[in-house]
């Protein structure tokens, strides 16, 4: 009998990467474990503080091993690769009896069932003389439905193997954020999108320390080489800032969020182009508008007001009747003509 979650879309919370931080020796056990290397100074292994995106390197193997490596051919180490990445999802959860407790419900690498290969090519040494090891990549992908029918991929994620001498692996890195057990069921949005090319679902992770607490579908139209995500649940908002006015010295900026309810509380921030490490300047939650959406309804926008000249806006984005929560950054700039004035928002 099918259940009343089959057809729904699923949201997956991601894990607190503090707790591997804290956990990091048990974290460096597991994967030497899994890719059978004795802990030594020769293997380097990190934890990323604000992602949990994980690095692997036999230092003195990769690019620097003293005599040319003996490559395997292509099919075995592709099955290098995958045997490797099948020990890790194993090691490093709670399929290992051996993992500590306080990491029971995280899942370090996703499982190998849900690995799409997506390349193997070998890769030179930097003088040329030789190859060096060869580079194996996958894309991570996710269950989207309920029924665990339909698979999507996450864009933006990838993880790496290298394939050294005789065959051992001497990298792994990843660009995942690990997940919690946690899921929770939703309702698919329809497109809202343009043209005639027929969209497909999807999920995005966002970059190393931008913050993000859940993987949720998106839709994007196949095709497209910058792609544009629209929601594809109301837990998957999408948020765009523009220039609306410039008066004299002064700019103002308009942030619309969309996807979710159109009740949107915003937070902003912005530090000058090129310059974050003066600091970043806080400005609260800007001057709210209520405009008319694509769908027919309403929306909460926000306004900020700014000298002339060239940011990159922080903006914090959360809907107040579901929670849903989304991170922009974008860069902006004041027109460098003769300003002319444009309708308030």
């Amino acid at each position: 009998m099918a259940s009343s979650v089959d057809a729904m879309a699923r949201v997956y919370a991601l894990a607190n990467p503090a707790a591997l931080v804290r956990e990091q020796d048990a974290v460096a056990k597991a994967v030497f474990t899994a890719l059978r290397v004795t802990p030594s100074n020769a293997q380097r292994l990190t934890v990323s503080e604000s992602s949990g995106w994980l690095q692997y390197t036999a230092v003195e193997e990769l690019w620097d091993r003293k005599a040319p490596p003996a490559l395997p051919p292509a099919p075995a180490a592709l099955r290098a690769a995958e045997t490797a990445l099948a020990a890790l999802a194993q090691s490093c959860s709670s399929a290992n009896h051996q993992w500590p407790d306080v990491l029971r419900d995280i899942a370090l690498f996703p499982p190998a069932a849900l690995l799409r290969r997506a390349q193997l090519s070998a890769v030179p040494r930097p003088d040329g003389s030789a190859w060096d090891h060869w580079l194996y990549r996958a894309e991570p992908q996710l269950y989207l439905d309920g029924a665990a029918s339909v698979r999507a991929a996450v864009r933006g994620s990838q993880i790496e193997v290298r394939v050294g001498h005789a065959g051992r692996i001497i990298g792994v890195c990843t660009r995942w954020r690990p997940l919690s057990r946690e899921r929770w069921y939703t309702d698919f949005s329809a497109f809202a999108g343009g043209g005639d090319r027929k969209p497909k679902l999807g999920y995005v992770l966002s970059g190393e320390g931008i913050p993000q607490y859940y993987l949720s579908p998106y839709y994007f139209v196949e095709g497209d080489q910058d792609y544009q995500p629209v929601s594809g649940s109301p837990w998957s908002l999408t948020v765009d800032v523009g220039r609306i006015e410039q008066h004299g010295s002064r700019m103002r900026l308009l942030a619309l969020a969309q996807g979710g309810s159109g009740d949107y509380a915003y937070n902003w921030a912005v530090h000058s182009y090129g310059t974050a490490e003066n600091g970043i300047r806080e400005l609260g939650g800007g001057s709210p508008r209520v405009v008319p959406t694509v769908s027919g309804g309403n929306a909460t926008a926000s306004a900020v007001d700014l000298d002339n000249g060239e940011y990159v806006v922080l903006l914090n984005v959360r809907d107040r009747k579901t929670g849903a929560f989304k991170h922009h950054q974008q860069q902006v700039f004041s027109s460098p003509f003769v300003p002319s004035a444009f309708p308030n928002a």
